[in-house]
Parts: structure tokens; sequence; C-alpha cells
């Protein structure tokens, strides 16, 4: 059992980032010292101001070294003990610490700002007090400074100079103009539109095109990478290409930018895609220029392109969890359901005799998976439902009482147990036919085994009649547990059951999209393995060495279909990828979002 460390930092797009450190020790010190396990930049915490020691397993003791009381549970003590089973807050300072213990076991600390820094700083953030910035002209002056003579001479006097022409506004390219031979051709088709209107992208005289003109009108994108980190993936440059990078920098012209992959005034024509060498020159040797980088190298989908890393589901419960696994290592996908692909594809079991007396299948012939993946307009699969794809099989009817079906409601165990409960409540316990005005042997003896009759079947219902009832449709064979993952009841006795939350991924890559209707005229089964999957843990997506039967590189040999990386890799698009499934599951309470506060994606 180690302590987990845990802060979250608020960006300023509003995007918090949540960061996790694990220290297995068996205590933590805590105090504004660098040499602490949990460092504190407080000025109201000692260098060495608290310890917290593991007890049993099942408590933390909270120590005060310093000689400073410290505030536990809203009491000001030296030294407290936390149930970890119920967690508890340490209040250190500024900062306050949630303790109490994680899944896995471990004892985890939640570690936040509780309110302002220390008043003995003034109001100031306590970092600066010991940075050079106190003792000699802060950045902020100096970088104004420095951005007012940028300013002047580089934008302003230029500026002054293009507008001072008085046809400069009205119509910049009257007449000649010397900047008219920078224009090196015509626009293309889609931006043909803007051909005599320049400052459409060209919103500043002298400043090359910024990502700001584009997002203008081609809004909702998100960026390859950070610049720094496409300047860094970059091969080496020679003395003339670093000069040229220089130069190109002074003038706005950062690597990175959208016309960096996007070129304009290429002539009258569609507006190509992004050549695959442009992919290459970086992705070839990304993992040389960025060792840290989860990518593989990749220069050509036939020759050099790595196995594919689907963004699998890991965990449903209580958040879901993304992680990109290799197809190689056989992921394992945790999406809440049992039930496998191969009873429901087989062509001689029970399921294959029920589709043929239901009309779905013939005899002989197995179910097809159109019977539950229905299609949706972007080329992917709406999520199965009980209502829609299910329960004309799987149904949920448990009794026929006046000649109305009753059925359980799908989806909450507590109501199950409502309605079940409620039904035997409204029926009584069987009743001996003598009872009903029937003949019956006369004598005391038929009278006393009448009585006992009643009396066994009143017995079994208080005796747990209904509970047995109740649990059997959680049970093996019951109506919940062959499809779902059931979670028995914490306590014996209980009926509180649980049922895994269902999270159906129906994209696998953030960066990659595929079509299903362009391979309208393959099987489902000449991709993926479901015809002999035998759990529903299976990720049933192809392997990289079957996509290229069919699918080469740049150059494809004859008879197949030329595959270069724009075919696959779409960005600031992302039509249905992991990223807007994420972002579509945000606004609705369940499941609950796999990128929200508290989730992780790794």
């Amino acid at each position: 059992m180690a302590f987990v460390l845990r802060t979250t930092e608020r960006l300023a797009s509003g995007r918090e980032v949540v960061r996790a450190v694990r220290v297995d020790r068996p205590a933590l010190t805590v105090g504004r010292g660098s040499d602490r396990d949990l460092v504190l930049p407080d000025l109201l915490l000692a260098l060495d101001h608290a310890r917290l020691e593991r007890g049993d397993g099942a408590r933390l003791l909270v120590l005060a070294t310093a000689g400073m009381p410290i505030d536990v549970e809203g009491a000001s003590t030296e030294r407290a003990t936390i149930d970890l089973a119920r967690g508890g807050e340490v209040r250190l300072g500024t900062h306050r610490l949630l303790i109490r213990r994680d899944e896995a076991g471990d004892i985890l600390i939640d570690i936040a700002r509780a309110g302002d820094v220390a008043h003995s700083i003034g109001g100031k953030d306590e970092r600066t007090l010991f940075a050079l910035g106190s003792a000699l002209p802060s950045k902020r002056p100096l970088a104004w400074a420095l951005a007012a003579a940028v300013l002047l001479a580089f934008l302003a006097w230029p500026v002054w100079h293009f507008y001072g022409r008085a046809d400069a506004v009205a119509n910049p390219h009257a007449g000649l103009v010397a900047d008219a031979s920078w224009s090196p051709g015509k626009l293309s088709n889609a931006h043909a539109g803007l051909e005599n209107n320049c400052r459409a992208c060209h919103d500043t005289p002298f400043v090359a095109v910024r990502d700001d003109s584009c997002r203008s009108c081609h809004q909702s994108v998100h960026d390859h990478a950070p610049p720094a980190r496409l300047a860094a993936a970059m091969p080496a440059l020679g003395v003339g290409e670093r000069l040229n990078r220089r130069i190109a920098m002074a003038f706005n012209r950062p690597p990175g930018r959208c016309v960096d992959c996007h070129t304009e005034h290429q002539g009258a024509t569609a507006m190509a895609p992004t050549p695959q060498k442009f992919c290459a020159d970086c992705h070839g040797t990304l993992k040389q220029q960025l060792p840290d980088t989860p990518f593989g190298d990749a220069t050509d989908f036939a020759k050099g392109h790595p196995q594919f890393r689907p963004a699998v589901l890991v965990r449903s419960d209580p958040r879901p969890v993304f992680e990109r696994i290799s197809l190689d290592d056989a992921p394992k996908q945790d999406g809440g359901l049992t039930f496998p692909h191969a009873l429901h594809l087989s062509t001689t079991n029970a399921v294959a005799q029920m589709a043929v007396r239901q009309g779905q299948a013939r005899a002989g012939k197995a179910m097809d998976c159109a019977d539950c993946h229905v299609s949706d307009a972007r080329g992917g699969f709406a999520p199965v439902s009980m209502e829609a794809n299910c329960q004309s099989c799987h149904s949920l009817a448990f009794a026929r009482s006046d000649g109305t079906v009753r059925t359980l409601r799908h989806g909450d165990p507590r109501q199950v147990v409502a309605e079940l409960r409620d039904f035997y409540a409204l029926r009584g316990p069987v009743r001996p036919m003598a009872m009903e005005g029937g003949r019956r042997r006369p004598g005391d003896f038929a009278a006393d085994s009448m009585a006992a009759t009643y009396g066994r079947a009143v017995a079994a219902r208080a005796g747990g009649g209904v509970d047995r009832s109740i649990r059997a449709v959680f049970s093996p064979g019951g109506a919940c547990y062959d499809c779902h993952v059931v979670e028995p009841p914490a306590r014996a006795g209980s009926l509180a059951f649980r049922i895994r939350p269902v999270v159906q991924q129906t994209r696998y890559f953030a960066h990659g999209w595929f079509d299903h209707r362009a391979h309208a005229g393959e099987t489902c089964a000449s991709c993926h393995a479901a015809p002999t999957s035998t759990s529903a843990r299976d990720v049933l997506l192809p392997k990289i060495a079957q996509c290229r039967t069919c699918h080469a590189g740049a150059e494809p040999a004859r008879g197949q279909i030329k595959s270069t990386c724009a075919m696959c890799h779409v960005y600031h698009q992302d039509p249905g990828g992991v990223v807007a499934d994420i972002r579509r599951r945000r606004a609705t309470p369940f499941p609950p979002s796999a990128l929200a506060p508290g989730a992780t994606a790794r």
C-alpha cells in the first residue's frame, strides 16, 4: 500500500489537468522544504511540518513534527488518526489534503489550494520571493519595452508606410504596387471567392498569414501538436536551413503553422492533400528526435508503419478509462457486457434456432451482424440498445397477471427489486383447494392438514421466498446475469445488487478515420473475427497486416489501393473519433465522460 499524491491544475483554457505521483514508503513527510516527500510552497508552513504514517492498513496517523498544531477534520491537534475507509481532511496552511483509500488499496491524497496565500508575503506569489526577479527589473516591464520596440520597428512603421498612399485602403492593388510580385500564383478552387480580397487572410500588412485568420472561417479545429514539439520533431537541419529558420521566425513564421501543410497560391485547382513526404520527414525518425513520444516511426503504410494502437476502454467503472494498446498485445476491453459474439453467430445452437423461429435467419444460417448493429450517417455504427436491438430475443417478462404480461424495468436494478416485491406483495400465498369451497375430508385431521399446508405457504413467503426470486434474476441463468456484469451486494443478506455501467465504444482512433461505407462490398467477417470471439472483452479490430492485403502505401502494386497518410489521418475534423465520442458523452449523465475531472486517458 503506497501513497498516491494527486494535484489538479486549471489551464488558461479552463481545462483541468490531473497529475498523480506514487510514493511507496511507510511514511510521508510534508513541509516547505524541498527534501520533503510532499512539498507545499507556503510560508505558513515549516520546512518539516507534518508526517503521515500508515497504521494497521485501515488507519492513517497524522503527526505534527514542527510543534505547531494542524487542522484535522476541523480540530486543531498535534496527533490524529484518520479512518481510510471513511476518509478525512487535513488543512496545512493554505492547502487542503483530502485523504481516502482508492480502488487499488493505495492511500489517495488530493492536494488543493484552500484559500489565499499567506498574508505574510503581501499577497504575492511565494515563488517570486526566492527568484532573482525580486532584486532585478521584473520581466513584465522588459517584455513590454521589447514588445513596443518590435511593434514600432516591424509593424507600426511598415503599416504607416503602407497606408500612407491615398489609394491603398480602397484598392491596395491599384496601379503598379511593389508587393504585387509577392503573390506566387492563383488561389485554389476552395478559396477562389477570396481572389480579390487579400485581407481575408493577410489581415495585417507585412505580417505572414496567422492561424487566427484561418480559424475565423475554419472553426472547431484542434492543433496537430504544440509548435515547440513540432520544431523538436523535425530532422536535424544544416547550417543554411537553420539560418532560414531563424529568419522565418523573425518575420512571424514559426514552424507548425496551418500554411505549413495547407499551402495556397499553387494554381486554380483543388487544394491537394498534404504530400506523404511532408509527414514522413518528421514521423520517419520521430523516436530519434522525441524519445518520449508515444508514437512509433512511420514512413509508408506498406513499408514502415507501426501496429495499430487503438484507444481501448480498459475500465468502465467508476469512470471510463481509455488506454492506447497495440493490437499485438491482444488488448481486452471492459464495456460492462459478458455475452460473446460467437454465441450469436452460431448456425446450430439455440440462438440460431430462435432466429429461425422469429424469421431473422433461415435454417442452417446464422444471425447477421446487421441484426444488432445499425450503421449511421458518419460511416460508423450506432450504439446497440436493449429496446431496439435486444428485447426481441431477450425478454424481461417474468409473470402473467390478469392477462397482462409483467416485465422488469431495464437499466435500474433497484427498480427491478421494487417491481418484484410489489408483484409478490399483491399475490397472497397459495391457498389449499379445500379453502376455496372444494370437497374436503371430514374430521379434525382434514382441518389440521389444511391449516398446516396454508401455514407452510405463508412461512415460505415470510422466510425469503420473494428474496430468492429476486436473487435468481441476478444469478447465473437470470435475466440480468446472461448479458451484464452483476456485482453482488457488499453486505450479506442485502438485495442491493449493482450492474456495472455499460459503455459502448464506437470509435477507437482519435486521429484516424475509417468509413465503413467505402467497404460496403466486403462482409463484416472479412475484417472482424466476430464469429470466433468467445468473450465480450475481445477487441475485434483487424491488424495492420489484414489491411495491407488491399491497402498499399504511396506506391501501390497493381490491384492494390494507394493509401497515403492523408487517407486515414484526418486532422481538424475528428468525424466521430474518440475525442468527439468523449465530448458527446460529457453532455450526458451516463456514462460519465472519459476525460471529465477525475477520469484518465493513458
